[in-house]
Order: structure tokens, then sequence, then C-alpha cells
């Protein structure tokens, strides 16, 4: 058996094991405690909290509110920026030279750990964007450092 022909047998039942659960996702091939996530939860969380400014697509509104697809805090092995502007919200942010004056709100106060870790993990694996995975406990670590 060819290296190859192993390494897309294991991708295979590795894939079958997660199609087990429904509404999971498989984030195979990025080191992180998250291999997974409720796909629905994250895409109707978007929905009712993101898209109206995001759009569904996440290609925002040029100059008024920031593309996530692409995005470098999307992209980033590290969700903790991501998670410290859901949390928090963010006020003129300067993304790529372009400064969105649309303010965006703080989502900490209405929404869960878990909830905040499937928003995100919806944007790092949706239109093109692949990024490790944010869990519900580093939601709560990042929270923990945040001014009450």
């Amino acid at each position: 058996m060819t290296l190859a022909l192993l390494a897309a047998v294991l991708l295979g039942a590795a894939l079958l094991r997660v199609a087990g659960e429904p509404g999971r996702h498989p984030f195979i091939g990025v080191a992180n405690a998250a291999s997974s996530f409720d796909v629905a939860s994250g895409a109707k969380l978007f929905a009712a909290n993101c898209a109206v400014c995001h759009q569904a697509s996440g290609e925002g509104i040029p100059g008024v509110f920031p593309p996530l697809r692409g995005d470098a805090a999307v992209l980033a092995p590290d969700p903790t920026g991501q998670i410290r502007v859901l949390l928090e919200g963010i006020q003129r942010a300067n993304i790529g030279g372009t400064v969105y004056s649309s303010p965006m709100p703080p989502f900490g106060i209405t929404l869960s750990d878990a909830q905040v870790a499937d928003i995100i993990d919806y944007e790092r694996t949706s239109w093109g964007n692949h990024a490790p995975l944010a869990t519900a406990r580093e939601v709560a670590a990042v929270r923990a450092t945040l001014k009450h």
C-alpha cells in the first residue's frame, strides 16, 4: 500500500467516524484541541447575529462592514483576537488599510461561550476560510481576562 493510499484510507475512516454525528463538521489537518463543531448552530447564530452586517457571503459591505472571508483575524492560527472582538465588539477597525467606522457591538453580554465558539468556528470554516477551530474553553479563558 502506498503512502498516499494509506493517507486516503485513514482520512476516509476519520470522515466516516465524524459523519455518524449529525451536524458535526470535521476539521482535519489543523492541530487544535477542537476537531469538530455544530455547523447548524454556528450557521444559525451567524445568521441571527452577524449576517446583517458581514452578509451571508462573509463579504461584508465595502467601507462599511469588513469582510470575514480571508480576514487575517479569522484565519489566524490563534483565535484569541477573534474571540476578543466577538466578546467586546470593536470600533474604527483598521483592516488592510481600510478604517470601518461602523462599530461592532459586543456579543459577550448575550452569547454563551459555546455560542461564541460556534460562530467563530463557522466563520473559520466558511467562504473558503480554513483556520483552527476555537473551543468554548478558549472563549471562557478570554472572557475571564476582560474587564467587567
